[in-house]
Order: structure tokens, then sequence, then C-alpha cells
């Protein structure tokens, strides 16, 4: 039996329905209690909404607008290296090639890995198609998608409102030397597709200029693509630097 205990954090913006239908539905179907669970939300007038919609059944926390906000402001909000699962507010199920995936065992021996390890960040495979994932465990420079990662909370600070998972997954990477993906775990949601949410500001400049500032950056570990399918500035996280600094 695992033991090591961990809080949920999940921004919100816009969407006190959707968390309601999505998110904290599939957290219900897996029989995480709702204690453990702390929604943070923009303003007062924010607040008001969600208080009435989930009648309050959570904790509300009033944080800041924006997704670098946002993110900054739950890093400050817990204590130094309490561990804590962020997730959006639009996931709809957990993919699995395990048929027998519990979501509260996963979270608590993922934070027990991260210790073993010496670690402090980890995540899920970016795209829920079981045909691409596979039992693997990888502890080098992997990207950690922003819509489901735990960490042990570093403090650690991200500049963008664009690309801040990647930011991050470089950050904490550069931190520790390793971080965590499994690559048997993903989540499904519709990213872009839901009403509200942090992307109502988003434009595929601003996405661009995040891109191509990372990449201005971090030269040797990430390079620019291009989304065939958003038709947006993508980047291809690789370790580049010389092999005394790589995780073999």
């Amino acid at each position: 039996m695992i033991f090591t205990d961990y809080k949920i954090a999940i921004p919100s913006y816009k969407r006190h329905k959707t968390i309601k239908t999505k998110t904290l539905k599939l957290l219900l179907k897996h029989n995480i209690p709702k204690s453990k669970i702390t929604i943070f939300v923009a303003n007062q007038e924010e607040y008001d909404l969600y208080n009435k919609e989930l009648e309050c059944q959570y904790k509300l926390v009033i944080g800041e607008i924006g997704m670098k906000n946002i993110r900054n402001f739950i890093a400050d909000y817990y204590d130094f290296g309490e561990n804590i699962m962020n997730m959006d507010d639009d996931l709809e199920e957990f993919v699995s090639i395990n048929y027998c995936f519990n979501l509260d065992e996963w979270i608590r021996n993922s934070f027990e890995l991260l210790e073993l390890h010496d670690s402090n960040l980890f995540g899920l495979y970016p795209v829920n198609n079981k045909f691409f994932m596979k039992p693997l465990l990888r502890t080098d420079l992997r990207y950690i998608i922003g819509s489901c990662w735990g960490c042990r909370n570093m403090r650690v600070k991200v500049s963008l409102d664009d690309k801040e998972d990647v930011e991050r997954s470089i950050l904490y990477y550069l931190r520790d030397g390793i971080i965590l993906r499994f690559d048997d775990i993903s989540v499904k949601s519709k990213y872009y597709k839901e009403k509200g949410g942090m992307q109502i500001t988003r434009t595929k400049l601003r996405i661009e200029q995040s891109a191509k500032y990372l990449v201005d950056k971090y030269p040797n570990l990430c390079s620019l693509k291009m989304s065939k399918k958003h038709k947006t500035h993508e980047l291809k996280l690789k370790d580049k630097r010389d092999k005394i600094d790589k995780i073999e």
C-alpha cells in the first residue's frame, strides 16, 4: 500500500459548468476525495459563479488571470516540496494500456518514483492513442503536456503564457537532470475546442513568438517545427548537449 499524499490543483477560467461535467466528474468516477481538490479562479466574479454552480463542495481560491500568472500563483500557494497534481478543467478520461488502471494509486506511485529517481516533475503521454503508447517510463528530456502533470513543488516559475508546459519541461530537466514521463498513460481532452479557458487570449502570433523565444534561449534542447494539424508552431525537444551532461 502506497501512503504518499498529494493535492490536486485545477486552474479554471470561465468554465464553471465545464469543470463540473468534465474534470470533477472524472475525479469523482475515480473516487478521488473532494478534500484533495482546490480550484483556482481568476477573480471574485468568477469565484461567485463557481461557488454557486458547485454548491460549493470544493475549495475555491482566487488567483490571477493568465496561464503564466496562475501557474506561478499555484507554485507559490503550496508549500515548497509539496506533492501537487496539476490538472486542466476539461479532462474527459484517462487512457491507459493497463486495464487495471487506478488513478489514485498511479498518482501516489508516481510521486514515490519521483523521490526514487531524485526528480521533481512527471507527466504522461501527450497523445491518447493506444497504438503509439508503450509500457515505458522515460527519464530523458521529454515533453510534459500541461493538461495533466505532477510535481514536487520546487516553485519553478514559467515566463510564457503559451508553450509554458514546454518551458516547464526544460526548466525542471535543467534543474534536476531528469524528468519522468509515463508513455503508457494519457488523457482525453478537446484541446482548444472548449469554450472559455486560458486559451481565449491565445493567438497564432503569440504562439509563434513563444516558440521562437524558447528555441533562441535553449537551442541545444529544442527545435522549431510546424504543426500540420493545428497550423501553429510547435517545438521538438531533444537534448543535444555534450554526452557528459546527458541522461543515459
